[in-house]
């Protein structure tokens, strides 16, 4: 007889620093193994979640009758059915959750029967997956009683050391060797993280980790140039400032803005500089994001380095997907020119090609499984932006020679140095 059990993974705020994970067993309803525990450790993710719950069924399950797991979790069974070898090989060189994985695979090895999975698809209506679920938000929940998982001591007959020379390559054995020298610590880029960290925090009311950050950096709606900007930022990789003085008298003049005479560093570029540009470009993005009917958020430095990460909201406290999308990207098109008509021109040329991008990249004949998603990453993000939308149909994307975005609502300012203060 086959004991069959669904298990899974919740995490609350899930890859911030303050995350929650849980994980949820369930064998029948009102059934005495049926479980719901808090993951313990610094790693509070989803996927922690479900790999603890695939242990604590092994844990709990009888050694001498076959197991059958059903999960709807793609990177847990896969970890375990497909990669585990490959991982070993390659001693674990690289792998998050090397821990937990390494105790849940020795933890099925030593069952004495028949072990085998079955991916269901989740929130799909299947009873077991959605109460196993249920077990698992229930898990993330409790308090963390702060004592380490005994669950993932391994015994030693299923402790596995070092990596194969006949499978590692030089990119993994790099990787190891980086591994072994640990982190680098640099207080620029430990100061920079900090402060996104707590300007994200304000707005969204979550903390993000330090992997959170970077991996927000590389979102796929920001540009490469702009990515690599983002990065050296972050580190302050751009000597600016101050930073001049160190190599001797004949750089002296590098240290202050030549248009406002006060010390450069990047926020005064981005955000303080008076010379032309950078204030009229920032208007023009926060009139544009007006047209969203969100309010534009008070600028600092950091927000632009976390611009990824921010998560507008609706009334009912739901994920403005669109929003957000067109926030990452009004953050990122700047443009520094030196009149108010040439930067406006430039600005506008630059969203358009974004619009017309996005609009070609959501054509399915042309990129197939590659094309992005119509309704979320385009039609959402352009809603309320577009020039004559009222007279556009449902699906502009389709619409021969393409649509522009509107400039009815841009305010045009006066000329000269003495113009009146907005």
């Amino acid at each position: 007889m086959e004991d069959v059990a669904y298990t899974d993974g919740s995490a609350i705020d899930n890859g911030s620093e303050n995350a929650r994970a849980g994980s949820g067993v369930w064998y029948s309803d009102n059934g005495p193994r049926n479980i719901a525990l808090r993951v313990k450790g610094a790693e509070q993710t989803n996927n922690t979640g479900e790999v603890r719950a695939v242990l604590q069924r092994a844990i709990d399950a009888n050694p001498y009758i076959p197991i059958h797991t059903k999960a709807d979790s793609t990177y847990t069974i896969d970890g375990l059915c497909i990669h585990l070898r490959k991982w070993e090989d390659n001693g674990w060189i690289g792998i998050p959750n090397r821990r937990l994985l390494q105790a849940t695979a020795a933890k099925l090895r030593h069952h004495g029967n028949v072990v085998s999975f079955q991916w269901v698809k989740g929130h799909s209506g299947e009873p077991g997956n959605e109460k196993a679920d249920r077990l698992a938000a229930e898990g993330a929940t409790m308090e963390d009683d702060g004592r380490p998982d005994t669950a993932l001591e391994i015994e030693d007959q299923f402790v596995i050391n070092g990596a194969k020379l006949a499978t590692l390559t030089q990119a993994v054995a790099y990787h190891g060797i980086k591994e072994l020298q640990g982190k680098c610590e640099r207080n620029a880029t430990d100061y920079h993280l900090d402060r996104i960290r707590a300007s994200i925090s304000e707005v969204n009311r979550v903390t993000p980790s330090d992997a959170m950050i970077w991996r927000a950096m590389r979102n796929n709606d920001i540009s490469r140039a702009v990515k690599g900007f983002l990065w050296k930022t972050a580190h302050r990789a751009y000597k600016l400032g101050d930073e001049w003085a160190a190599l001797g008298p004949e750089y002296a003049n590098r240290i202050l803005c030549p248009g406002c005479g006060t010390t450069e560093t990047m926020e005064h570029i981005l955000l303080d500089c008076s010379i032309p540009g950078q204030e009229r470009i920032w208007q023009l993005a926060s009139e544009l994001w007006g047209k969203k009917g969100r309010e534009w958020p008070t600028l600092s430095l950091e927000l632009v380095l976390g611009c990824a990460m921010y998560d507008p909201r609706d009334n009912e406290n739901k994920k403005l997907s669109g929003a957000a999308r067109l926030y990452r990207i009004l953050r990122c098109e700047r443009r520094i020119a030196k009149e108010d008509d040439e930067i406006t021109g430039r600005w506008l040329y630059a969203i358009n090609q974004r619009l017309t991008l996005d609009r070609l990249s959501a054509n399915p004949r042309k990129y197939g499984k590659k094309a992005i998603k119509k309704e979320i990453r385009v039609l959402r993000t352009w809603k309320g932006t577009l020039e004559n939308e009222d007279a556009l149909p449902k699906d502009w994307t389709l619409v021969p020679g393409g649509v522009l975005v509107g400039s009815d609502w841009i305010k045009l300012r006066p000329r000269g140095r003495h113009r009146v203060p907005h």
